[in-house]
């Protein structure tokens, strides 16, 4: 009698059921251990009262500035010579926490974490809303949360993370289409956040266009366009044109097109390779169906968006919109797998597996910080360091104005003016726009009382 019985079968549907729920729990298991991570990465880095990227004093500086209702877009003809390079909403809201609290770092940087937790929670929602699979907004909203540039940048005291938890809050009413007034007025406090986070707009009017037609959605993306640009030059004509030279004229760094290369194989092809992945499927998917949604015009937006990472001076703050992208289009990828797929076939598996096991090696952690470290995950703040800095900030409490120091914010906190923006203002007077001799000058007449600069050894 021979034996017909396949020699590899496939499995029954009990049995695939069963494994299906093994392979999602560890998906959502070794998730849930990197968001764990980033959250008490953001924690420790709230809580440290001093420094930790060299941009967050110079905002701070900027909530002063307008908590004593100064405008902090000023000439650099005379001093301080500092650059106000972005809009106002992240700065007012700093002055709220400077006019309650004082000068310090803990407001902004809770608030830099709820910027993330909100997009998180609208990845959430429209992942649900878009498959009715929970498992996969789950996975969109952990993704997003142990991505490498939202570990990496998501709790500094910076505009990006506001912004980005504005401009999702915009795409999910738009996703809902409802309150589409709402999503202008989101996408407005983002543009007026950061200015370039221009992908939910655009991407939102040509999915309006192909959803309501091209006059409704001109009508929409007209109104925003209408509303911030006379917001802006309401903005320039207050200042004397200094909003916009700040904004636009002192920020035309040089472009480096190696950057965007450094940053496509650090930040999305090694740190985020399968996310990626999910986001290049998504794309060349609805390209090829002709089914496009929102998720879909997205993708290429992000894409050029990203290529905003070659200006110098850009991070991987950059690399926020992509980001966000990809962990929505992974979250559809595997709700997509469960529609389509019958149970018991072990492709169905394959997304779901293929992510939690590339997940599980953190590549972010040695290749951009060259160690495996236990207790000081990529940048955390340490004890040795707050133990460091509250002597600098001791002695520059004994000093007289003026000091000239790079790092602003232990200026601030130390009762101390800020007179000059080392990056921006070098990029100024290498583009010869801006004479630095009367800076050298102060220094060579020793007018200063302390200089506190970075020291390098090498």
């Amino acid at each position: 009698m021979n034996d017909t019985s396949p020699q590899f079968p496939i499995p029954g549907p009990q049995t695939g059921e069963r494994t299906e729920r093994y392979v999602s729990t560890f998906l959502v298991t070794v998730l849930v251990v990197f968001a764990a991570f980033f959250l008490y990465h953001a924690a420790r880095t709230i809580l440290y009262p001093y420094t930790v990227d060299y941009g967050e004093g110079f905002l701070l500086n900027q909530g002063n500035e307008l908590a004593h209702l100064r405008s902090p877009y000023q000439p650099l003809d005379e001093p301080p010579w500092l650059v106000a390079n972005y809009p106002p909403v992240y700065p007012a809201l700093l002055a709220i926490g400077i006019k309650a609290f004082g000068i310090q770092y803990y407001f902004g940087r809770a608030l830099s974490l709820f910027g993330i937790l909100v997009a998180g929670y609208c990845l959430y929602a429209m992942t649900r809303d878009q498959t009715g699979n929970r498992l996969a907004a789950w996975v969109s909203l952990l993704v997003w949360l142990g991505s490498y540039p939202v570990y990496a940048w998501g709790p500094y005291h910076r505009v990006d993370s506001v912004g980005i938890g504005l401009e999702a809050l915009g795409l999910l009413f738009l996703m809902k289409r409802e309150r589409l007034t709402l999503s202008i007025l989101f996408f407005l406090l983002a543009l007026y956040c950061r200015q370039t986070l221009w992908m939910a707009p655009l991407a939102g009017y040509f999915y309006l266009r192909r959803m309501d037609g091209p006059r409704f959605a001109a009508r929409w993306f007209g109104k925003l366009l209408v509303l911030g640009g006379g917001i802006f030059l309401i903005l320039t004509l207050l200042t004397g044109g200094e909003f916009f030279r700040h904004l636009v004229s002192y920020n035309a760094n040089p472009y480096h097109i190696k950057d965007v290369w450094r940053n496509a194989h650090n930040g999305l092809f090694l740190t985020m390779l399968l996310p990626t992945l999910f986001l290049i499927y998504t794309l060349v998917r609805v390209i090829s169906t002709g089914k496009w949604d929102l998720l879909g015009y997205c993708i290429p937006f992000s894409i050029l968006t990203f290529f905003l990472v070659g200006k110098l001076g850009s991070a991987v703050n950059y690399l926020f919109e992509i980001a966000l992208v990809s962990a929505w289009a992974t979250g559809v990828v595997i709700a997509e797998a469960q529609y389509h797929i019958p149970k018991g076939n072990p492709l169905r598996l394959m997304p779901a597996l293929f992510l939690g096991v590339g997940i599980c090696f953190p590549l972010h952690v040695p290749h951009f910080y060259n160690q495996w470290s236990i207790n000081d995950w990529a940048g955390t703040p340490i004890s040795s360091s707050r133990v460091m800095t509250d002597e600098l900030a001791y002695r520059l409490k004994e000093i007289e104005e003026p000091v000239l120091s790079q790092d602003a914010g232990l200026s601030l906190m130390t009762g101390h003016k800020l007179v000059w923006q080392p990056f921006i203002m070098t990029q100024l007077h290498q583009q010869k726009r801006w004479n630095q001799e009367p800076l050298l000058e102060m220094i060579r007449n020793k007018e200063f009382k302390a200089l506190v600069l970075p020291i390098n050894f090498e």
